[in-house]
């Protein structure tokens, strides 16, 4: 009554590859997202990498715009290049060459970090100021209120 099979090595290959298809996909969205983007990169006016993938929003952009678009971290590019191999793919040909000599591949620049952090200041400010925007409004509602009971009571006792 048992039936025992035997996997050869390529079954199981395809098996351990097809879990960790399934893991990434239900694991962090934004690495698997980030590593899609690495694995459409085509080289193109070397040193530029452009995205090239029809279904994408992010399609002929810049990996350079990518990065600056979603504010992707060298930690996370690590993450997908990780992600990436766990998958049995292979980074596109030129990803991780610096742009220039000395800088480090896919860093972004000071300049690039300083837009980046005025942007999350100005993100702060903004809702620092639609939640100050909100208290002042509950408070002028419930002074209103208030003043409302009040009158209704005076009108009540004359």
């Amino acid at each position: 009554m048992n039936n025992i099979s035997r996997l050869t090595e390529s079954d199981l290959v395809r098996l351990v590859k097809k879990v960790i298809n399934e893991q990434s996909n239900t694991g962090n969205d934004r690495i698997a997202n980030i590593a899609s983007a690495i694995q459409s990169l085509q080289t193109k006016n070397i040193p530029t990498q452009v995205i090239v993938n029809p279904n994408s929003d992010m399609n002929n952009k810049t990996w350079s715009e990518y990065i600056k678009s979603f504010r992707v971290t060298p930690q996370e590019i690590s993450q997908a290049k990780a992600l990436i191999s766990k998958m049995g793919g292979k980074l596109p040909q030129g990803f991780g060459v610096p742009d220039s000599p000395g800088k480090p591949a896919n860093a972004p620049s000071p300049k690039d970090i300083l837009a980046s952090q005025q942007s999350q200041r100005q993100d702060i400010r903004a809702n620092a100021q639609r939640v100050s925007q909100q208290s002042n409004a509950q408070r002028v509602s419930q002074q209103v209120q208030r003043q409302e009971k009040r009158d209704n009571r005076r009108g009540q006792m004359n």
